[in-house]
């Protein structure tokens, strides 16, 4: 598509519309999950916000617990405390250019740069991921954005990065060819203020020459101090037509950003990227289809029925404790007045009853105690299933399994979520942290370019080699080649390799067995490339010593040995000899006595 305004506006409109099929879906569901129905955009069923009238579809909790804590769960699993999750490394292309030793410091310090960047505690990333994660896995699609904080270098500002949740009430999208989420339409309700402190407010102070670009009406909104005015303001985030890998400027970024007020034909605002700054996933991915899916909208028939279900119970439950009554029409009451309150007081005129009972039930409205004891369970229980709480539960669970048994178990409960954690290192956390990186790199978090002379001069009269970037990266990035990449280094990257775990312990099993029988086997097998292939598939390859320092040791011991074995015998030789001279004499003085 030819980035002409008129052609981006265009395919925004048919992009919205097309979404409008899942609009209905999305908007039942958060009813049924208890998210308040955004006032603006994309969902908007006119429902009211209040709680009172939202809580009349959650009679039944356990969709929306199911929800929070498969997003919890997902979260600590992805990211956890995000401590050492993941590990910059570098490149073939890079390898090719310098050692790996070389490289490794400061890999180290990039990788260490960015994870701090992104758990700032001003970043808002943690509260973005739990959005995100709720969202999930109650609609099936949904996005984080990561942005540059335009007051980093102020002063007061460290956090170098800002990231955003984006939901299915403000996103558009179409895919690529590669099938990931690259044409991006987000929807800002903003209000005259937010707008224009989001595009005027300047290190400098206010930028005139910004409001003047801003739509008509927002400027005259401003101007008259209508501040509480809204405006759909849409971001489109195209792919570059002239990218070229490794160009300077414009050319040399992958993406460009068009604002525009909806309603309006033209930008008022363009902006350039070097990756995509709003990395939108989706949960679960059906063939032919661009907006994902999730255990909340593959259940919503059963998460209404369950909510139903309930609240005809507790209907059932109030009529028979309260029964709607009947009145004999011969009943004459004293003061013509029935209290039916508790403890009420009703004078009725005996002599006209005749033995009739005047007030009695007029139904039996039967024992609900059936639908609550069987029915309500059965889909709560199907509800959990589907969310995979059970699954997810066991990641947590403390038991007293071998190690042996606990690998096997997290192999077998690994694999049903395999499809679901995959989806989100690809599509969410692989571009967030692109993002990160090309905003570090830009503002020089990472290192100092090896060009600035004074500045590398300095660092290395303070002995602070690790924060000069690589000749061999800068290189890389000239030449429009990949410099990094990166590798998980939590429960994602376990998950990924529960099935070489469980190959290696079923060949333990087997060279044990066979051992047992034929003890010789044991020639036969490679034992260090065996324990460096545990120790790698369980994330703990740098507890244990390269192959060249362990045949070092090997060859140390056996020197050690032969040297050991050489005195013994020596010592052995000249015991023997001792003993032999020992008894020459003995017979020599026998011979003399």
């Amino acid at each position: 598509m030819k980035n002409s305004f008129e052609n981006i506006k265009k395919r925004y409109l048919e992009l919205k519309a097309e979404r409008e099929k899942y609009v209905p879906r999305w908007e039942e569901i958060s009813k049924y999950v208890g998210i308040r129905v955004r006032p603006q955009t994309y969902l908007n069923s006119g429902e009211s916000n209040k709680s009172e009238d939202l809580d009349k579809y959650t009679e039944d909790p356990t969709a929306a617990l199911s929800v929070q804590q498969a997003a919890d769960y997902l979260k600590g699993i992805m990211w956890g405390n995000g401590e050492g999750v993941i590990s910059m490394e570098p490149t073939d292309d890079v390898l090719e250019l310098a050692s790996k030793e070389e490289l490794d410091p400061w890999y180290k310090f990039a990788t260490n740069q960015v994870l701090t960047q992104m758990n700032h505690p001003n970043s808002g990333l943690n509260s973005a991921l739990d959005a995100y994660f709720y969202d999930q896995n109650a609609f099936g699609t949904s996005g984080i954005g990561g942005w540059p904080n335009s007051a980093y270098g102020r002063g007061y500002d460290t956090n170098v990065m800002v990231y955003r949740p984006y939901g299915i009430d403000t996103l558009c999208f179409d895919e690529g060819k590669n099938g990931l989420p690259q044409l991006v339409f987000n929807v800002h309700n903003w209000r005259v203020n937010r707008l224009v402190s989001e595009f005027c407010d300047k290190e400098k102070g206010f930028d005139e020459d910004m409001f003047k670009r801003l739509p008509k009406k927002v400027q005259d909104a401003w101007n008259n101090n209508n501040l509480n005015r809204t405006f759909n303001i849409v971001l489109a985030i195209v792919p570059r037509d002239d990218f070229t890998p490794g160009a300077l400027g414009k050319k040399g970024c992958k993406y460009v950003g068009y604002w525009f007020e909806e309603s309006e034909n033209k930008a008022f605002w363009a902006e350039d990227y070097e990756d995509m700054p709003i990395a939108v996933a989706r949960a679960v991915k059906i063939r032919g289809e661009v907006y994902g899916r999730s255990a909340g909208t593959m259940l919503i028939s059963t998460i209404r029925c369950i909510n139903e279900a309930v609240s005809d119970c507790m209907a059932s439950m109030a009529k028979m404790l309260n029964p709607p009554i009947g009145i004999l029409n011969t009943a004459l009451f004293g003061d013509d007045v029935v209290d039916t309150s508790e403890n009420g007081l009703t004078v009725l005129n005996a002599a006209l009853l005749a033995g009739q009972q005047p007030i009695f039930p007029m139904q039996d409205v039967g024992d609900p105690s059936k639908i609550v004891n069987w029915l309500v369970p059965y889909l709560n229980e199907k509800v959990a299933a589907a969310f995979k709480i059970d699954v997810l539960l066991d990641f947590s669970a403390n038991s007293d399994m071998t190690a042996t048994e606990s690998l096997q178990r997290f192999s077998i409960r690994g694999r049903s979520i395999s499809g679901m954690i995959l989806q989100q290192k690809t599509e969410l956390f692989e571009p967030l942290i692109r993002r990160t990186v090309s905003v570090c790199m830009k503002k020089n978090v990472l290192g100092v370019d090896p060009t600035d002379e004074k500045r590398v001069a300095e660092l290395v009269d303070r002995g602070i080699q690790e924060r000069i970037v690589p000749d061999a990266v800068v290189r890389c990035i000239a030449e429009g080649k990949p410099w990094y990449k990166v590798k998980f280094n939590n429960e994602v990257d376990k998950l990924g390799k529960t099935e070489k775990v469980d190959n290696l312990l079923k060949l333990i099993n087997v060279i044990s067995a066979l051992m047992a029988v034929y003890p010789q086997i044991a020639g036969a097998v490679n034992w260090y490339s065996l324990l460096a292939d545990v120790s790698d598939a369980l994330g703990l390859k740098q507890n244990i010593i390269s192959e060249k320092e362990f045949r070092k040791q090997i060859e140390a011991q056996a020197r050690q040995q032969a040297a050991l074995l050489q005195a013994q015998a020596a010592e052995s030789s000249a015991a023997a000899n001792r003993n032999n001279a020992a008894a020459i004499r003995d017979m020599e003085n026998g011979q003399r006595g």
